[in-house]
């Protein structure tokens, strides 16, 4: 293929869409093309969801033009309709129409956030051969292509093979680069994950100070309250009831802590959308998980002056100023 999924490498060029005719003058879709073998699609693990993926059949110069549509791409330009059996264009290139034979799942091509760039209407995929559609003419081969390979043995062993494989082949090929398909997708992951990790320890930060603010604040409330709480017990409160009564009032606080937090969590959700990976910015699970934790940490951080209001000795209180 010319060009891995995370890195951004693909053909560019506008198309035709026969059943959604651009006005002329007007910006024509700009679509992102992958060319593959037919394997691609089974290595990858990408999902065929409609229609059929090509054989090497489809790479012969007499067969029929064909692609293969990524699902966002198909419900964009034929919404409500199956794409199967559309047909496509490239703008320069007015008498070779290409019939649309499968939609598979999206992929994220451009980064570990996006299927693709901003600018990019659609992703299709072509059959490696001669009716894949290049800029620089028909006949021309791509930049670069990348091999992806399933081996069960030793990566050292497979790149020696692969490298005198190709050089069998052709001596005027390079193989710039072999490695895991896992530390490219760790090098794509790099990035998210150190913003990530930066915001981890910025929310742990948040945690301690928001735990050590309400210990002051109880504290603080407990001393206040030493002869309220003195007199309390000296009328029969037992120690259970003063631990509740102290636990009670930062509970509150928490509680109305978390709730303004999540109202503005859901109101910065278009901020944060593309920050996040693998989970929905309004996820209702992630937000009870978190809504806990902070209700625990809250807890935790008031057990310690309630543990002190329960020591409180009714005397020593009822002279306390």
């Amino acid at each position: 293929m010319n060009g891995l999924p995370l890195g951004g490498g693909a053909e560019i060029f506008p198309i035709v869409v026969e059943a959604k005719p651009t006005p002329e003058g007007a910006h024509l879709p700009m679509f992102w093309e992958k060319i593959i073998t037919p394997d691609y699609l089974s290595i990858m693990n990408i999902p065929l969801l409609r229609g059929r993926g090509f054989s090497d059949a489809d790479a012969a110069p007499e067969a029929q033009a064909v692609v293969i549509v990524s699902k966002s791409t198909a419900e964009h330009f034929w919404p409500g309709k199956d794409a199967v059996g559309e047909h496509i264009r490239a703008k320069w290139e007015p008498n070779v129409w290409r019939t649309v034979v499968g939609v598979v799942g999206d992929v994220r091509e451009y980064n570990i956030r996006s299927d693709s760039a901003s600018w990019i209407d659609g992703v299709m995929y072509a059959p490696y051969g001669p009716h894949a559609i290049r800029g620089s003419g028909a006949d021309a081969p791509p930049a670069q292509m990348t091999l992806v390979i399933e081996i069960a043995g030793e990566q050292v062993q497979i790149a020696s093979e692969l490298k005198n494989t190709v050089a069998s082949v052709n001596h005027d090929v390079p193989v710039s680069q072999i490695s895991p398909l896992k530390s490219w997708v760790a090098e794509a992951m790099a990035e998210p994950r150190s913003t990530s990790a930066l915001f981890a320890v910025f929310a742990a930060l948040a945690l301690l100070l928001g735990a050590v603010g309400i210990y002051g604040v109880i504290s603080y409330s407990v001393a206040q309250r030493t002869r309220e709480i003195g007199i309390r017990m000296a009328l029969g409160a037992r120690r259970q009831e003063v631990l509740l009564l102290v636990v009670g009032q930062g509970a509150k606080l928490a509680l109305a802590g978390v709730g303004i937090g999540i109202v503005g969590g859901l109101m910065l959700t278009r901020l944060m959308s593309g920050l996040l990976y693998g989970v929905h910015a309004t996820d209702p699970v992630t937000y009870g998980e978190v809504a806990i934790l902070l209700m625990l940490v809250a807890l935790a951080a008031c057990f310690i002056p309630a543990r002190r209001a329960m020591r409180v000795d009714p005397m020593v209180a009822l002279r306390y100023e």
